[in-house]
């Protein structure tokens, strides 16, 4: 590795990319969420406890 490229991958079968999912695959994984239907910002305690949740808030409503 530290010496160039090399033409042999060690790791033939693995994949930078994530595989694409039917919508009826997305809901059967584990912690899914569909952010579009969510109303993430209606709950104001919510808000208050999730710093993440309050940071993306701001930046949504000032774009």
């Amino acid at each position: 590795m530290d010496s160039g490229f090399s033409k042999k991958r060690d790791f033939s079968d693995w994949s930078m990319a994530f595989e694409k999912l039917q919508n009826d695959e997305a809901s059967e994984i584990l912690g899914y969420k569909n952010l579009e239907a969510e109303n993430l910002f209606d709950d104001d305690n919510r808000l208050l406890e999730q710093p993440a949740l309050s940071l993306l808030h701001n930046y949504v409503k000032n774009l």
